[in-house]
């Protein structure tokens, strides 16, 4: 999948398409989905535009792009990789830097039982909201996720609910795995 994050970058698609195209090629894929993403007023934060490109398929596959909000997070949702805490824990305790390579620039949706909610790092405002998903220990990392200041699922998040988290692992710092992104659900 090919991500772009950059809500003043007006859409082209075909500019967009072209750079898709070179991206297939140079990693030989079969498929690759396009999702654009920007901050929008009526959808909230979402993907605005999808597109499948296909090696045998049209070259330039026609955009879709959601009805409403719940779609644009339905969608959104649908474009990650499901991995549980557990077994993302387990993988970077296992192999550190095969799992952080395995994991570079894939979306992905966390899911599993919140340890700890709290404040990470910042100053003055007491930090970003943070989600413990997996204690550190002698043999594995801990699994921390932080959330953007106004996530609207913050404020239901105890420990023991269980969510799907969206976002990527970005590191491997101090024997913890940290994710950027945002909840998406809470089972």
């Amino acid at each position: 999948m090919v991500r772009i994050d950059e809500p003043d970058t007006d859409f082209r698609p075909a500019e967009i398409l072209a750079v898709a195209r070179k991206e297939m090629e140079e990693r030989k894929l079969p498929l690759l989905q396009i999702a654009l993403y920007e901050e929008d007023k009526a959808f909230g934060e979402g993907a605005f535009a999808v597109a499948t490109m296909r090696k045998d398929g049209p070259r330039n596959p026609e955009f879709t792009r959601p009805a409403n909000r719940e779609e644009a997070l339905q969608l959104e949702y649908s474009l990650g990789y499901k991995v549980s805490s557990a077994l993302l824990a387990r993988e970077f305790a296992d192999d550190p830097s095969g799992a952080g390579e395995r994991y570079q620039g894939v979306l992905l949706l966390l899911e599993g039982p919140v340890l700890r909610v709290g404040s990470g790092f910042g100053s003055g405002d007491g930090g970003q909201p943070v989600i413990l998903f997996h204690e550190k220990s002698a043999n594995s990392p801990a699994i921390t996720a932080f959330l953007p200041p106004s996530d609207p699922f913050a404020a239901r998040i105890r420990q023991g609910t269980t969510v799907v988290y969206q976002g990527d692992a970005r590191s491997l710092f101090d024997n913890a795995v940290l994710c950027m992104g945002r909840v998406v659900g809470i089972q």
